[in-house]
């Protein structure tokens, strides 16, 4: 990420050198789709738990839960990994104007991982992202 005006990013996107393999591609989509249903959650009151939920959820009607090893997110603003917390036990309730990370990813052994992260304003209805930039497939790096 960058920081600006002492305030930083965060974003993360996977890219393939060449054509993605069939493996590739649906790792790709699966983590893509954990991140829509963790943002479906992602509102003002929710708690971190329940937003950290809603991606594990995509991940284990695959049997991938066991290769998502982190949190879903975190609090983004001074630091890079702030309050609140997006994960599996946080009773952080969510409120309007907070900045949060989505970040699910897969990772397996010899194989490699894919992650999809992206910075979002916490509102009463659905979170406003922070950046504009393409993940609806997996490709190569951008020319």
């Amino acid at each position: 990420g960058a920081r600006w005006r002492g305030y930083c990013s965060d974003l993360t996107r996977t890219f393939v050198v060449g054509d993605p393999d069939p493996r590739q591609s649906d790792v790709y989509k699966t983590v893509l789709a954990a991140q829509r249903e963790a943002c479906e959650v992602l509102r003002e009151g929710a708690l971190g738990s329940a937003v950290d939920a809603a991606a594990r959820e995509v991940f284990d009607r695959e049997s991938l839960g066991a290769h998502f090893p982190h949190s879903i997110g975190h609090g983004l603003g001074l630091e890079v990994h702030e309050g609140p917390r997006l994960h599996r036990r946080s009773e952080a309730e969510l409120r309007s104007g907070m900045v949060v990370t989505v970040e699910p990813g897969l990772y397996f052994a010899r194989w490699g991982g894919v992650r999809i992260e992206d910075a979002f304003v916490v509102g009463r209805e659905e979170p406003r992202p922070l950046v504009d930039l393409a993940k609806d497939q997996l490709q190569g790096p951008p020319n």
